[in-house]
C-alpha cells in the first residue's frame, strides 16, 4: 500500500511499511540505527518511500 503522507498510520503500521520497503530495495529489514531515522521521518510526518529514499545507501547523508 502506498502512502503520501503519514497522517492515518500508526507508528507500527509506518515501521512495517519501512521494512518491506528496505527489504524491497535491499534485502535487509531496518538496523537498529536506522530505526533512530524512521522514528524521526514518522514524527515528521514522512512518508515511508521518502523515509526508505533517505535511508539508501547512495542517500544515507540525507537522513542525518
Amino acid at each position: 500500500m502506498a502512502y503520501e503522507n503519514n497522517d492515518n498510520m500508526m507508528f507500527d503500521e509506518f515501521t512495517y511499511e519501512v521494512d518491506c520497503l528496505l527489504i524491497g530495495e535491499t534485502g535487509e529489514p531496518a538496523s537498529e540505527e536506522q530505526m533512530r531515522y524512521i522514528t524521526s521521518a514518522y514524527e515528521k510526518g514522512i512518508s515511508p518511500q521518502d523515509c526508505v529514499d533517505a535511508l539508501l545507501p547512495d542517500n544515507y547523508e540525507l537522513a542525518a
